[in-house]
């Protein structure tokens, strides 16, 4: 279906959509559903109790968790003792009994090539899914200094083992990776990588293309790495993630607002464009935090969100106000607990015929379309706290726990479905590490 303008291209669409044999859910969708608030169903999937704390304990914080296909794979981190964890590879099974494959396991570092290198143990790293397994990049010894000088890992799953993936130490340039080093897919073939600095920035916003081939010749091959955008940027890197070949970072320089930064990154001379969104009683909105997770996910239809996860408070301040017994005030939490959902635009008409109904059509854009041609909101680029829902199975792990509370330093991604997140471990409000698992469904 080509793309849609207005006036009597939309109503020919509309025509054609509501034919289908589909016609009253997608009329409902269309007339009816509201875009937001979300529902959102928190369930506890497992529980670690550890009886003596050690580096290979899954409870821990300021790790990394990616999933690839149907199983999450946690890396690094400081556990319960304030120690570096090592550099074992934690897999959970999110399918248990499919294809026999246990519900967790612990791999080992094994160098992909006989006498070949492995990665140190390190926290404050970054790391995300491609090529079908897991690359990590920077992060900070048990001494902390850098983890290595610039290699970017890979870890593959079907040969429980590690390669490296680029070396900026031979390859250049010269890179020098921090705590504020994020890094995400942009394809099945390149990485962005961001990296911050001390001045609550972003140094470097780079594509990096890796040769996947042993047999290629460096000399004739092409640069791997491109630098996108020059500095300054807007912030740092720490509220940062990509959606539809396009980068969101979240900042903010006041209590009662905050803002938006947007990046295309699939156009030449890329420029930002900042929106600012209200975080006030008047106008709620998420209050600024480090430490959460921000993740795009789509309910299905085309209708594409950024959640934006608990997470701790940037700037923990004391109550003004006295307890009735007139003691020291109160400090306020040091972490956030709610959950917030940024509706964005909605995905092009253009059905796939590969795809099922629900995902091809995508009604979201001409629901939008419709809205706006009669001067109705279609809610883009609004903000909206998440109604939580008592699971219907509450299950075994998740009996006697329905939320977990305020929480930060943990690790998340987005689930295969699209529409969930599993987040893992982290810190509570008092201080204390944590090793459960979470499941977060969001419709």
């Amino acid at each position: 279906m080509a793309e849609l303008a207005a006036g009597a291209g939309i109503a020919l669409a509309a025509e054609e959509v509501l034919s289908t044999s589909f016609q009253a859910g997608v009329a409902t969708y269309f007339l009816v559903k509201p875009t937001q608030p979300l529902n959102a169903t928190f369930t506890r999937i497992a529980v670690v109790h550890d009886d003596e704390m050690h580096k290979r304990s899954l409870t821990r914080s300021n790790h990394t968790l990616t999933i690839v296909d149907s199983k999450a794979y946690i890396y690094g981190g400081e556990t319960a003792d304030a120690t570096v964890a090592t550099n074992d590879m934690h897999v959970v099974n999110l399918e248990p009994g499919a294809n026999h494959e246990p519900d967790y396991q612990l791999i080992p570092a094994i160098p992909q090539e006989e006498d070949g290198r492995i990665p140190r143990g390190r926290t404050n790293h970054a790391a995300c899914a491609f090529q079908e397994g897991v690359v990590v990049y920077g992060g900070t010894s048990s001494t902390g200094q850098p983890a290595d000088d610039g290699d970017v890992w890979l870890f593959t799953p079907s040969s429980k083992t590690w390669s490296i993936l680029h070396s900026f130490a031979t390859d250049g340039p010269v890179l020098h990776p921090s705590t504020e080093t994020r890094i995400f897919p942009l394809n099945n073939t390149s990485l962005l990588l961001l990296i911050g600095d001390s001045t609550d920035g972003i140094t470097t916003i780079a594509r990096l293309t890796p040769s996947l081939s042993a047999d290629a010749d460096p000399a004739s091959a092409p640069s791997p790495y491109e630098t996108l955008v020059p500095p300054p940027s807007p912030t740092s890197p720490s509220n940062a993630t990509v959606h539809n070949n396009t980068l969101y970072l979240i900042s903010s320089t006041n209590p009662v607002s905050s803002q938006l930064h947007v990046l295309p990154l699939d156009t030449k001379d890329a420029k930002w464009t900042t929106l600012t969104f209200p975080t006030n009683p008047l106008v709620p909105g998420p209050r600024a935090r480090y430490a959460g997770a921000l993740l795009p996910l789509t309910t299905g239809y085309g209708r594409n969100y950024l959640v934006y996860l608990l997470g701790a408070r940037s700037e923990p301040s004391p109550r003004t106000s006295k307890p009735t017994d007139e003691k020291e005030p109160v400090p306020e939490p040091t972490q956030w607990s709610d959950t917030w959902t940024l509706q964005l635009p909605s995905s092009n008409l253009a059905p796939q015929a590969t795809l099922s109904m629900k995902d091809a059509i995508k009604p979201a854009k001409l629901k939008d379309a419709i809205r706006t041609g009669v001067g109705a909101e279609s809610g883009k680029w609004t903000w909206c706290d998440v109604d939580v829902r008592v699971p219907d199975d509450l299950g075994d792990a998740g009996a006697g726990k329905l939320h977990p509370g305020p929480r930060a330093f943990f690790g998340a991604d987005v689930m295969k479905d699209g529409r969930s997140v599993l987040f893992w471990g982290g810190e509570i409000a008092e201080g204390e590490k944590v090793g459960d698992g979470w499941v977060v469904r969001l419709e």
